[in-house]
C-alpha cells in the first residue's frame, strides 16, 4: 500500500511538472527571435513577456511573422532597444508579471483595430482628454505625460487619441 501511495504521488508530481514545461518559449533562428506560445502559435504585435522569470515583464513587439523587431521603430511610433524591448527616453518599460513565462496582454472591446493590438498601458498628457499609444504625440510633453493601464484612463473619461490609434 505505501509503495501505490508512493507511485501515486509521484506520478502526480510528474504530471504537474510537465504542465509548466507546456509555456511560452522564445526561440531563436537565423531570420531572429520569436516566441511561441501555449497553443503552438508565435505572437504577433505586442506582449508583455518575462523571459528571466524575475517576476517583471518586458513588452515586445512581433511582426507578421513572428520576429521580434529590434533596434528600430515599430509600425505604431514606439521604440525597442537591441533586445527587442519598448524603450520610451531610453528606459525599458515594464510590468508585474502575473505568471512565471508570460504576460498576455489584454484584448478589450473597441473599434480601432490599432487600438486592439497595443497593450494595456497608455500615456496620457498633463491636460487634455484622450490616452495616447506614446508619449511624444502631437504636441504633448513627454516630461509631463504619465504612464497608466488603459482601464484607468478609461474610467477618467479618456478617450482614444485619433492620431496614435487609427
Amino acid at each position: 500500500m505505501k509503495f501505490f501511495r508512493l507511485f501515486y504521488m509521484t506520478l502526480m508530481v510528474s504530471v504537474l511538472m510537465m504542465i509548466s514545461a507546456f509555456a511560452g518559449q522564445w526561440q531563436q533562428d537565423a531570420l531572429g527571435g520569436r516566441y511561441l506560445k501555449d497553443d503552438s502559435s508565435y505572437v504577433i504585435g505586442w506582449e508583455w513577456i518575462d523571459l528571466n522569470n524575475d517576476g517583471i515583464a518586458e513588452r515586445y513587439f512581433f511582426d507578421e511573422s513572428g520576429y521580434c523587431l529590434i533596434n528600430t521603430t515599430t509600425p505604431d511610433g514606439c521604440m525597442v532597444d537591441a533586445n527587442g524591448a519598448w524603450v520610451v527616453n531610453g528606459i525599458v518599460q515594464t510590468q508585474a508579471a502575473v505568471s512565471q513565462q508570460s504576460v498576455t496582454q489584454s484584448t478589450t472591446v473597441s473599434t480601432s483595430k490599432q487600438e486592439q493590438n497595443n497593450t494595456s498601458t497608455v500615456w496620457l498628457s498633463a491636460t487634455g482628454s484622450k490616452y495616447h499609444a506614446h508619449n511624444h504625440c502631437g504636441t504633448m510633453n513627454p516630461d509631463k505625460a504619465t504612464q497608466v493601464s488603459l482601464d484607468e484612463a478609461k474610467s477618467k473619461g479618456m478617450t482614444a487619441c485619433k492620431k496614435c490609434f487609427k
